[in-house]
């Protein structure tokens, strides 16, 4: 089965279809970008975006909170950081990186289940 169309079933199962559509969709669009080991997603996310808004800064704080506890918030605060105007090159790609990290690890997880 495609990575997405799994990670599409978790996110789903989790009762969030309309968002998973759209993490999936943009997950599918970049294969080429490499997932990141789930470790280093807190450091990218902060490394990218520490020149930002204290707005954006409290998001990126939610995610490196709670990228170990709670995989599905972590997808909602990387999608708001997605959805950010103006982002830089480096800060699209750090964030889709983590979105598809999250996504595998969500997956190992159900896989298990």
């Amino acid at each position: 089965m495609p990575q997405f169309v799994s990670s599409f079933a978790v996110l789903r199962d989790l009762g969030r279809p309309d968002f998973a559509f759209a993490v999936c969709h943009c997950v599918r669009k970049q294969t080429a970008a490499k997932p990141l080991p789930i470790d280093e997603v807190p450091k990218t996310i902060q490394n990218a975006f520490k020149e930002s808004t204290p707005e954006v800064s409290n998001v990126v704080s939610e995610v490196v909170t709670s990228v170990h506890q709670d995989q599905g918030k972590t997808l909602e605060e990387l999608q708001t950081l997605s959805e950010q105007p103006n982002l830089t090159a480096e800060q699209r790609r750090a964030t889709e990186r983590a979105m598809y990290s999250v996504l595998n690890k969500l997956s190992q997880s159900a896989a298990k289940a």
